[in-house]
């Protein structure tokens, strides 16, 4: 909360007493009474054709004022460096639409070569190419980690996919910009597929973008949660994202026999320690295009050599 600068007046006399501060705010000349009343300083309040006065006596004119004056400078620091950490926890990286668009399309175009556009042979060795299929994965096809990112079992599950992975890559694209976003979601589904299968015994096969999805929420909940903690100070608001977060993946992430929770755990716990670590992301590199192109383009690249090496695989 800052004082209005011109609040401080030159000295006006009233029966041996001064005027040290003048404005229209009555919620700032209470203020501007508490701070002098703080420090010893007796004062009067009031109100003169709509303009509010603190009244102080003529003694005690020059240290109110000076107490004033540094009382609004202090004031104007803390909101400047509050403003400096918000903008640091909340840089609004730059991209985040463009991003989600760059999700969107790859997608589709998965899907459209899922669904014959290229030939109906293609079709099939596109998706038993890409798949996850946890022998193959253990026997060295760490690539099918990425691929089976993009392919999907029917319409209903690309659009749930598609919906939930937008919403969730626009609020990572604000945080961290675009680029760095869909990388990080993309490392996130990556990570949750290779650790699935590293804790399945049997065989397991699998598609679906939904554990990019689920470490996108894990990537929110972690950014959030370490936001709370790092007031340093207990509460319970500080379990409010952990909490929404768990709220969230059992409402989203568990469902009937064809659903692969695992990957869902998985994809989450992933991206919790991507989100702690965005948290501290230096503001120039969520607002400067640079490095949000750079990120982008590698997140392309490991997509497409992904598929580069399972089609020729």
């Amino acid at each position: 909360m800052e004082f209005v600068t011109v609040g401080f007046q030159e000295s006006e006399g009233v029966n041996g007493r001064e005027v040290v501060w003048r404005g229209d705010s009555r919620r700032e000349a209470t203020e501007a009474k508490l701070v002098l009343t703080a420090v010893g300083i007796r004062c009067r309040q009031r109100i003169r054709d709509g303009i509010w006065e603190i009244i102080v006596g003529e003694a005690d004119h020059s240290r109110a004022r000076q107490e004033l004056l540094a009382y609004e400078k202090e004031q104007r620091e803390s909101a400047e460096s509050s403003r400096a950490q918000e903008a640091t926890n909340n840089p609004e990286g730059i991209g985040a639409v463009a991003g989600v668009v760059g999700f969107i399309i790859a997608l589709i175009l998965a899907w459209f070569v899922q669904a014959g556009t290229l030939g109906q042979e293609f079709s099939e060795h596109f998706q038993v190419a890409g798949h996850i299929d946890s022998v193959a994965m253990k026997g060295g096809q760490w690539w099918r980690s990425a691929t089976a990112l993009t392919l999907h079992a029917d319409p209903g599950h690309l659009l749930s996919n598609l919906a939930f992975g937008s919403l969730f890559g626009l609020l990572i694209g604000r945080m961290m910009g675009g680029g760095l976003g869909m990388l990080a979601i993309l490392l996130g589904g990556i990570g949750g597929n290779l650790l699935n299968v590293s804790l399945r015994a049997s065989d397991h096969l699998a598609i679906g973008a939904s554990t990019a999805v689920f470490a996108a929420l894990g990537i929110l909940v972690g950014y959030a949660a370490i936001e709370s903690w790092n007031e340093r100070k207990f509460r319970f608001r500080n379990w409010q994202p952990i909490i929404a977060g768990l709220v969230l993946f059992s409402m989203l992430g568990l469902g009937d026999e064809r659903t692969d929770v695992g990957a869902h755990l998985a994809g989450m716990l992933v991206g919790l320690p991507i989100g702690i670590a965005a948290f501290w992301l230096p503001v120039h590199i969520a607002k400067k295009p640079a490095y949000q192109v750079a990120a982008a383009a590698l997140a392309v690249a490991l997509i497409c050599g992904a598929w580069g090496i399972a089609l020729s695989a």
